[in-house]
């Protein structure tokens, strides 16, 4: 009996540490709406920014043959969502691209949003690679019988540069600003403090 228990101790150890060792990087049965701690790092330059992929709905993928952790990972491998989220905007859903017909593309975007503006990176499916980026602000059209600018987030195109211009109008329209300033493939301007371009005036 006094050999006994010391191999038995010995044996129920070696146990319970075979099963601490094989759940730690079990996250296959993690429900997607439950809280993990699965992240994504976004580095730019010096900053590291981490990423919550539970937090982000991709109920929008459902139906694909496309793993919606691809879509992420290539959309956060373009320098717009580093500018993005260091600016304080968040991921908030992954989905496919749906045209016109209600088709379902070969594309999938991921959705980044920041008080009720939304900035889209879409993802070619074929080979992972970004294809462009845009946001949700209404369309705006100058013309002599549109008048001014709305309230709310609106857009319009500068047709020379082939930018696009996203205002934010507040009923006080001294609080009024432009938001931001992007083309397809790159953002150049992002209130406050993110520029690429002479903004020199651009209140004026």
């Amino acid at each position: 009996m006094r050999k006994s228990f010391p191999i038995f101790s010995i044996f129920l150890v070696l146990v319970i540490s075979a099963g601490c060792i094989g759940s730690s990087d079990d996250h296959e049965d993690i429900p997607v709406n439950e809280t993990s701690y699965i992240t994504f790092s976004y580095n730019n330059g010096s900053s590291q920014i981490s990423v919550d992929i539970s937090a982000i709905d991709k109920t929008g993928m459902k139906n694909s043959s496309v793993d919606p952790i691809l879509v992420i990972d290539a959309a956060l491998d373009d320098s717009r969502a580093g500018i993005l989220l260091e600016d304080g905007w968040n991921i908030v859903s992954v989905s496919k691209v749906v045209d016109e017909a209600g088709n379902d593309t070969k594309f999938g975007e991921l959705e980044f949003r920041k008080d009720n503006l939304s900035f889209y990176i879409v993802i070619d499916e074929q080979d992972m690679t970004v294809a462009r980026g845009y946001s949700d602000a209404v369309s705006w059209i100058s013309g002599p019988v549109s008048g001014p600018l709305p309230e709310g987030f609106h857009k319009a195109k500068d047709k020379i540069e082939g930018w696009w211009y996203v205002f934010d109008i507040q009923e006080n329209s001294s609080d009024s600003k432009i938001a931001m300033i992007y083309n397809d493939t790159n953002i150049l301007y992002l209130y406050p403090s993110y520029s690429v371009i002479n903004t020199e005036g651009i209140y004026d």
